[in-house]
């Protein structure tokens, strides 16, 4: 693990990773068991397009934590289980191609991820990538 690649971070960076988590979670979940006649949810697509590593170290007390991409991701993975019949598009974007490549090393490593799930990596300006 090359750990130069790692940003430090403080307490309130940490608290927006879980903030963000928590509202992709509760979104997904609601977007994925919408199911009424006339709208059938085919699944969701989740755009990362500053991902950085997906690690950081806590600056008070320097672990090693996941930042907002392996904090999303894991959660995901949840939701592709229990929504089999749907499917889930992450796209995965850094202007650092080394960053991204750390980050898809660890959730290769880390996740076992379901056939209803696809991550997409790319490494551009995030501007260029969003259009």
């Amino acid at each position: 693990m090359d750990c130069s690649l790692l940003d430090e971070v403080s307490y309130h960076t940490i608290q927006k990773f879980d903030l963000i988590r928590d509202y992709v979670v509760g979104w997904s979940e609601k977007i994925m068991h919408f199911n009424p006649t006339e709208y059938n949810c085919k699944g969701i697509i989740y755009i990362d397009c500053m991902c950085n590593c997906g690690e950081y170290i806590n600056k008070k007390n320097g672990e090693i934590i996941d930042g907002t991409s392996l904090k999303v991701i894991e959660k995901l993975i949840i939701v592709a289980h229990q929504c089999v019949n749907k499917s889930i598009e992450i796209y995965f974007n850094d202007i650092s191609a080394e960053r991204v490549n750390y980050l898809k090393n660890r959730i290769e490593k880390r996740f076992k991820i379901p056939t209803n799930m696809n991550i997409y990596y790319s490494s551009e300006d995030a501007s260029r990538f969003l259009e």
